[in-house]
Parts: structure tokens; sequence; C-alpha cells
């Protein structure tokens, strides 16, 4: 990436995200490295080639709290807008999305979703327009401007949604997609409204939606169905397909309940199945978590993603272990801190000796100091902060 085409707003936000230790939502890969071999593989053997040919693929990532889960997942959804995939990021825990109950993870899927941005969408808060709603409004733009070119007045709304939208396992998902799209050709916003509650996973009053022909309510015996529907939904409407990238927030370990952890795992194991019967369409899912020990002590889990993941030898392998990745963590960090040294001189237009940044980036690594990478970063802000105020 060149440097100098960075917007210098773009590089205050990566800077200001990364002092408070959470990844940037744009901008990562001026900053990354270790990653070259496995990126690459993500995006030249699935996003270019397996998944847009109707394969699915589910990726175990596993590495310790601070040592760059999210940042990975982030580079992987940057990698998936270039190649226009709907992509979905959820972060799970007990209070915040429970995977154990597969409702609250439809519902978080589908107010995640978010189709690919551009620097421009960023600079003006468009990476927050995420969700059912975004994306259908998005997709009823695009079927107006295309109605105007192709057809003339004459052409049924419903006949024309009908054919781009197809029919899913869950007909229920079918006929709200559907609905939801004439609705807004039609301004009929309540209709709308109240089908996008339905999407959403809120359950309105069944009676009002039976003149949509919808009938299901969302709960943990259809949100499977209403998933795979999704997958199908996001290639209709002209996407390459869906990635879903998890981020485990507390480990499974952290559930007091033992039933719930069953339910959590048994979930997984739906999700891994789904990925291998092609019961997901062109989906490509990546979950990470800081400890794998529930996941071996889960015979069937175990069983399905025991093979480990090389770059090389063995890019099918599931299991990603991130930090073995990283073949001279010292060299790396060392790399990250000078990335962002340069990000941060774009931003504030400050120059500093490149020669004392590695130097000073060099004492901060010695002595143990330093925990993770999150922490690594943060320090290495602080010294880019003391260095522009010595300049």
């Amino acid at each position: 990436m060149n440097i100098n085409e960075l917007d210098p707003e773009v590089a205050k936000r990566i800077i200001e995200a990364c002092a408070t230790g959470v990844p940037p939502e744009y901008g990562l890969e001026y900053f990354t490295a270790g990653l070259d071999e496995i990126l690459k593989v993500v995006e030249n053997r699935y996003l270019k080639d397996y998944i847009p040919k109707g394969g699915s693929a589910f990726k175990l990532v596993i590495a310790a709290y601070g040592q760059g889960k999210t940042h990975f997942l982030y580079c992987v959804r940057n990698l998936a807008w270039k190649y226009n995939f709907l992509v979905c990021y959820i972060s799970v825990s007990p209070n915040e999305t429970p995977f154990h109950k597969i409702e609250e993870v439809y519902k978080s899927v589908i107010n995640s979703l978010s189709y690919p941005i551009t620097v421009e969408d960023f600079l003006k808060g468009r990476v927050r327009n995420k969700g059912i709603d975004a994306l259908l409004k998005v997709l009823y733009y695009k079927l107006e401007q295309d109605l105007k070119k192709k057809y003339d007045a004459k052409v049924s709304i419903r006949n024309y949604v009908n054919r781009i939208i197809g029919t899913y396992e869950s007909i229920s998902f079918t006929n709200a997609t559907r609905y939801a799209i004439i609705s807004l050709f039609e301004k009929k916003i309540e209709d709308y409204n109240l089908i996008l509650q339905w999407l959403k996973g809120e359950n309105p009053d069944k009676r009002s939606l039976r003149k949509f022909n919808i009938s299901e309510k969302v709960d943990r015996t259809t949100a499977p169905r209403l998933l795979r529907s999704l997958t199908l939904f996001a290639e209709d409407i002209g996407y390459s397909g869906l990635v879903l990238l998890i981020d485990e927030l507390e480990p499974v370990s952290s559930l007091i309940r033992r039933s719930d952890r069953m339910k959590l795992l048994q979930n997984l194991r739906e999700l891994v199945d789904g990925c291998a019967s092609g019961a997901f369409n062109k989906t490509l899912i990546f979950y990470a978590t800081p400890d794998e020990r529930p996941i071996d002590d889960y015979p069937a889990l175990k069983q399905r993603l025991q093979l480990e993941f090389d770059p090389v030898r063995n890019p099918l392998g599931a299991r990603i272990y991130l930090e073995k990745l990283w073949k001279d963590s010292k060299k790396n960090l060392i790399e990250i801190g000078i990335k962002l040294a340069r990000i941060y001189m774009r931003a504030y237009e400050v120059e500093f000796d490149m020669h004392d940044v590695e130097n000073k980036l060099e004492e901060l690594l010695q002595g143990g100091r330093i925990t993770t990478k999150r922490d690594f970063i943060q320090k290495a802000i602080k010294i880019f902060n003391e260095l522009a105020m010595s300049s």
C-alpha cells in the first residue's frame, strides 16, 4: 500500500482507534504484518475461486486476547469487500449475541450485514449503514434504476421483484424479502417497517403478517433455515456470496451452565456441517476463539476441525493458529510499528527520524514489557506522541 495515497483523515482515525486498542474500521492494510501468506490463501483460494463458484468453508481461528483475532477478521472482511461479498462481523459472548441461542445469532447476523464500502463511505460515516434495512434500500435503489433503463411502465413491479428474488428454504423469508422491496416501490412504508420487524427477529403480531404470507416465528427452530435462506438471498441480489466473521469475546468455558455450553457447541457443529454439506451457499465462515479446549472436549467438533491450516503444506486445514503464523514476532512487530509511524506522520503532518523510531521500538520490545500485540501498538503510539511533542 502506498502511504502517500492514504487520506490524512483516514490516517487520524486509524491512529485514534489503535490508541484505544481497537482495530480501525478502515485502513488495516496500511499496518498489517505477518499475515501475508494466510491472507493470500484466503484471497486466491477462497474469495476469488472456491466460494464464488458455489463452495462453502469453515475456519477456526485461535489466538489469545490481544494477539490480533479481530485485526485478522477485519483483514478478511476488507478482502471480501474487494470481491463484492456481503460481510457480517459479529462478536459473541454470554451477554452479547449468546451463541447458544441460535435465534440471537440470526438477529445479530441480519442486523450486521454490510456491503462493500469505499473511503468516501468511511469518511462520511456510511460504514455504520449496516443490517437488512440498509441492504434492502440499496437493493431497491438499484432495481429502481435498472427498471427505468430496461423496462417500460407496463412492467409489473411484483413480477419483476419475483424474478430477482428466488424461492428459499424458508418461504416466509422469501415472501418477506419480496414484499419488503415491493412495499418500497409502492411507497407503503408502514408495510415495509412491519416486514422489517419480522426480518430483524422482532416477531410482530402474527395476524398483521398474514397479508404478506409470513407465517413463521423467528425462534431456535426456524433460525437455521433463515440463515441458510440468507446465503441464497445474497447471491440473488448480486453479491459474490456471504462471509460470516464470528469473534468470541469470552470463551465457551465462561458459560456457567453446561447445557448452554453444549448448545453453543452443537450450533457450531451445525455451521461446520452446513458448510461441508453445501447447505450454506457461497459462504465462508471464520470463528475466532481465544480457547480451543471446549471445542476439543466435544468429539464431534474436534474430529471435524482437527486438521491444522498451513498456507503452504495444508491450506485446506480448518484450524488456524494465528500466533504460529508469525514466524518472527519481533520482526513483525517492528514492521507494524514502522508502518504506524508513517501513518502517524501522514495524519499529523510531522516528520520522524525513522532510524530513531526503529531504535525506540527495539527498546520497547526489550525486557519482556510487552505482553500482547495490542499492548505493543498502544505503547508505540505513545512513543510517536512523545516524538511529535519534542519535534
